[in-house]
């Protein structure tokens, strides 16, 4: 099945540069236009700064996920979130089904703005949308995002993962709401994989990508809900691996970063 890709194919290794005609009449000295991978990290950069900036409020104002959630049965030391029906936009218009992710007990939820939620379109959302966030300052942040299958050119209603493309293609036409940036290039990806679990397929992804806005480490796992298809993605800077890889490899091999479940 083909998926056609959310971004505009990336120029070629050489920067081009521009200048107006009346700017060549006067010899005048040309300004530089950066390519768009170049742009990608610009912005990249500043989305990365305002995640950041929202993150410190939260760590200062909001409570541990261990204050407030139920343990997990799944591994000792984490709590179990469950989304019910009403918790976003998508769920309380019916788009999606209930899911649920487990956390170590130290994460922390932040806010989701109305223009990441879709809280001003939903039901009829046609771009990717973030259902809930999580952080740590010590070990990166995990997301819950969106995207209409329709958006990706699927007509099909209720897909599975399997008919909206192929491992390749379906990270091709979503890494760029997986990043926050620009989509992820072939060498960036270190490994690939499909998982079925309790008769539903999940694809999973480990991504080196240094134009990513919330870490240049992500694990992705992706699957369908209804007429959607929803990525559960955690990050993690440089800085954030060194110390916590096991802590984000554990996160993304509980439900739903690598069996995502709908309840």
């Amino acid at each position: 099945m083909f998926v056609s890709k959310m971004h505009v194919s990336r120029p070629g290794p050489c920067a081009h540069r521009y200048t107006n005609n009346a700017s060549a009449k006067r010899g005048s000295r040309r300004a530089y236009v950066p390519n768009r991978r170049e742009f990608g990290g610009y912005v990249a950069t500043s989305l990365l700064y305002l995640l950041q900036s929202e993150d410190s409020v939260a760590f200062e104002d909001g409570k541990q996920v261990s204050a407030y959630l139920p343990a997990s049965d799944e591994l000792e030391g984490y709590f179990r979130f469950d989304s019910g029906l009403t918790r976003t936009p998508a769920l309380r218009a019916g788009a999606i089904g209930a899911y649920s992710i487990c956390l170590p007990g130290q994460w922390k939820e932040v806010p989701v703005s109305n223009a990441k939620s879709g809280n001003y379109c939903q039901p009829r959302c046609d771009e990717a949308t973030t259902e809930v966030q999580f952080a740590s300052a010590l070990s990166g942040s995990v997301q819950i995002i969106i995207i209409p299958t329709n958006k990706l050119m699927i007509s099909e209603k209720f897909p599975t993962i399997e008919a909206v493309g192929t491992l390749e293609a379906v990270l091709n036409a979503v890494s760029p709401a997986i990043t926050g940036s620009v989509a992820v290039e072939q060498e960036e990806i270190l490994s690939k994989q499909s998982r079925n679990v309790a008769g539903s397929s999940y694809y999973e992804y480990e991504l080196l990508t240094p134009f990513a806005a919330y870490g240049i480490h992500n694990l992705a796992s992706v699957t369908t809900t209804q007429n959607y298809v929803m990525i559960a993605t955690a990050a993690a800077s440089e800085k954030q691996w060194e110390s916590s890889q096991q802590v984000m490899y554990s996160i993304s091999n509980l439900r739903p970063l690598s069996k995502l479940f709908l309840t």
